[in-house]
């Protein structure tokens, strides 16, 4: 065993053959064979959520329910004296889901958290828990407070003037300041998705330095009387602490206890709310954090302004975003004046270029490329510098935030190699399986830089996950070979199937992407074909490799309006948090059963009792 191995299991609990420890059996979703050979154990996690739009904390609601459920287990393996760590470092999304990635991979790393945090490490059970119960606080700070409301309804109020007034010369102007054209793809879209980034700048900020303290505040620092006394006696003792009930009758039986529940909700919420915002701003110099919408985050931007520092951070290995986006070489290819054709859409994965090489060298993609796989061949990977330029192509949807088009290196795209077979052919002249830099594609193209049409961040959870999975599976040999027994669970989040019923995703392809309804039929089931390729490839091959998909789902439109604007965050976090209770299919082990307690726990929207949705319908 290498003397790295060794350091880390020096961190756990180890069972020898001494201690005579015999693991107990446990139910189908342990990450351990009751028949195991004694080695230390990696519970390894990887994370693919959908974007949901302002109700993103849904998604963090999932995320840190299942970071829960890894802990718990992860614990019960140790009572039984097997050694395990918790490998989180594994992430991708697109849309909000892009954010909540980086959110994420901040808090992984967060050193106020643990000591030694680094996305990584094996985490212990006790870690993990304290990094889900920060994606809770970050989940609860997810309301735009009144400055932030103020100016996103600004936003679309200016811009719904703006298509009124035919898109006057003064917003053109402001729009070139960013480096790009203005596409007439879609028309009235609502804020601009520079701006947006700030927003979520925040939240990065508070997420990469929030505090142990933080997370534990005790309750008695915003709750009295009677409401602390009830608090109190449903194990609500610090900030991040959420009621559970056994069951969904015994949530909603009592009304008493239920309107007190929910005013210490919403009392959290509200602190958390205050708290967050009150640490972010001491980070700033006086005026900084009110002005920080006049301030630019992009390219040009101050370099010290807290914000663009917090953007320019690198993205962490084994996390990525990803959009829908034509890929051209020439400008007549790709016009602002129409949006493209599905046909020339194709997921692009932004990560790192340390990234990018991984997935270069995974075997399994290399066979699908050389055999002309269908579906692999589609993907883009693009290396970027910063989370900025991660997560700038991937917040842009149709007809929600402004259209982004450009040279892959200008303005606020800021890509700096690709990789794509039809990429390396033309350079190369056959497969190298080497990224590409924006110049020599350039040079190769006769000086002329290639161009990126971001279409929108909106590809379902299957596509999303596709290159992941390569890098998650080499990951799970690579724990292997460490001398661990690892089982992995691919985690998937977002709504239910119906493919019956239009969702964001397809509804844009049919509007937008589409030249007539006949293509557009075509491009839908071409796109499930896709989402159904995902499931049929990797789940054999996941199953081969101790793994499994997992995907948790439901719909968290509880209001008209997204939860982040209408301070609604709270209610789909605790929804998210039952999914995955609910859907992991650990609601009945000891240690983790019952419900996160839930308000609207009578409406339709509850999570069904059930050991998960299928990878495809």
């Amino acid at each position: 065993m290498t003397s790295r191995n060794s350091k880390i299991i020096s961190l756990f609990l180890v069972c020898t053959a001494a201690s005579g420890c015999k693991p107990k059996s446990i139910n189908s979703d342990t990450l351990a064979s009751p028949a195991s050979s004694g080695k230390p154990v990696v519970i390894a996690q990887c994370s693919i959520p959908q974007g949901n739009g302002g109700n993103w904390a849904a998604t963090l609601g999932w995320v840190s329910e299942q970071m829960m459920v890894r802990a718990e287990q992860a614990e019960r393996l140790a009572k039984d004296g097997r050694a395990v760590g918790i490998y989180l470092g594994c992430m991708a999304g697109g849309s909000s889901g892009s954010v909540v990635t980086n959110v994420v991979m901040r808090i992984l790393n967060n050193k106020s958290l643990v000591t030694d945090a680094n996305s990584e490490k094996l985490y212990a059970a006790s870690e993990t828990r304290t990094l889900a119960r920060a994606v809770r606080y970050v989940a609860l700070a997810a309301d735009l407070n009144l400055r932030e409301l103020a100016v996103f309804f600004a936003q679309v109020a200016g811009n719904n003037a703006a298509s009124f007034l035919n898109k006057s010369k003064i917003v053109g102007q402001i729009r070139s300041l960013f480096g790009q054209q203005e596409p007439k793809w879609w028309n009235g879209q609502q804020v601009d998705g520079n701006m947006m980034l700030v927003d979520f700048a925040t939240l990065l900020h508070l997420s990469e330095n929030l505090t142990a303290q933080m997370l534990n505040e005790p309750a008695e620092r915003f709750l009295n009387g009677d409401l602390l006394k009830i608090a109190a006696a449903h194990k609500i003792s610090r900030a991040t602490d959420f009621a559970i009930f056994d069951n969904l009758q015994k949530m909603q039986s009592s009304s008493g206890p239920s309107e007190s529940l929910e005013k210490i909700l919403d009392k959290q919420s509200e602190h958390i709310g205050e708290a967050a915002d009150e640490f972010t701003a001491k980070h700033f110099s006086l005026g900084q954090y009110k002005a920080r919408y006049l301030t630019n985050i992009f390219q040009d931007g101050k370099k010290d302004y807290p914000l663009k520092v917090t953007l320019d951070r690198p993205l962490s290995r084994g996390f990525c975003t990803v959009t829908m986006a034509a890929f051209a070489y020439t400008s007549s290819s790709l016009s602002a004046e129409r949006a493209p054709d599905y046909k020339n859409l194709r997921p692009v994965l932004f990560c790192s270029a340390d990234m990018i090489r991984m997935l270069l060298k995974s075997e399994l993609y290399r066979r699908h490329l050389k055999e002309g796989h269908p579906f692999a061949s589609r993907f883009v990977l693009a290396s970027v510098k910063t989370s900025r330029g991660s997560m700038s192509p991937s917040i842009r949807e149709p007809a929600m935030m402004s259209e982004l088009i450009g040279e892959a290196d200008k303005g606020v795209l800021e890509v700096e190699e690709f990789y794509a077979p039809d990429i390396d052919r033309k350079v190369s002249g056959d497969l190298s399986f080497q990224p590409v830099p924006i110049a020599a594609l350039a040079k190769a193209n006769g000086g002329a830089k290639p161009l990126l049409g971001v279409a929108g961040g909106f590809p379902d959870r299957r596509i999303t996950a596709w290159m992941m999975s390569y890098f998650f599976m080499d990951k799970i040999e690579e724990f292997k070979r460490r001398g661990f027994e690892v089982t992995g669970r691919i985690g998937m989040f977002g709504k239910p199937d119906n493919r019956a019923v239009d969702k964001f995703d397809t509804s844009s392809i049919r509007t937008v992407f589409s030249a007539n309804p006949q293509a557009a039929q075509a491009n839908v089931q071409d796109w499930f074909s896709f989402q159904d390729s995902y499931c049929d490839t990797f789940e054999p091959l996941l199953a081969a490799s101790a793994g499994k998909i997992t995907t948790v789902a439901f719909n968290w439109d509880l209001t008209k309006i997204p939860a982040a604007q209408s301070g609604a965050s709270r209610l789909v976090l605790v929804k998210g948090a039952n999914a995955a209770r609910s859907q992991l299919g650990l609601y009945e082990s000891e240690g983790f059963a019952g419900f996160v307690f839930d308000p609207n726990s009578g409406s339709d929207h509850v999570p069904q009792l059930t050991r998960g949705y299928p990878c495809k319908p």
